[in-house]
C-alpha cells in the first residue's frame, strides 16, 4: 500500500499518470479530501512490489506530492 498527499488541483494529473503508466499494477486507488479540500490523501494498493516504478511515475509530473510510509500487505 502506497500513501501520499497531493494538492487538490493535482488529482486529475495523478489519475492520468496512474492509469496511463501503471493501470495494470494497481488494484485500487482511494482519494480522501483533507484540510478543507486543499489537499488530498491518496492510498494506492498494488498487485506487485512496483513501488519504485509508480513513485517515479508520480514524481515526474507531481513533484510536490508528499509520500508517506509504504506498507506491504
Amino acid at each position: 500500500m502506497m500513501h501520499l498527499t497531493i494538492d487538490a488541483s493535482d488529482v486529475t494529473e495523478l489519475r492520468r499518470r496512474i492509469i496511463g503508466n501503471c493501470g495494470d499494477r494497481v488494484v485500487f486507488m482511494r482519494i480522501q479530501p483533507l484540510a478543507h479540500a486543499s489537499k488530498m490523501r491518496v492510498w494506492i494498493l498494488l498487485k506487485k512490489q512496483e513501488f519504485d516504478f509508480i513513485k517515479q511515475a508520480i514524481q515526474s509530473g507531481l513533484p510536490s506530492a508528499e509520500f508517506g510510509q509504504t506498507t506491504e500487505l
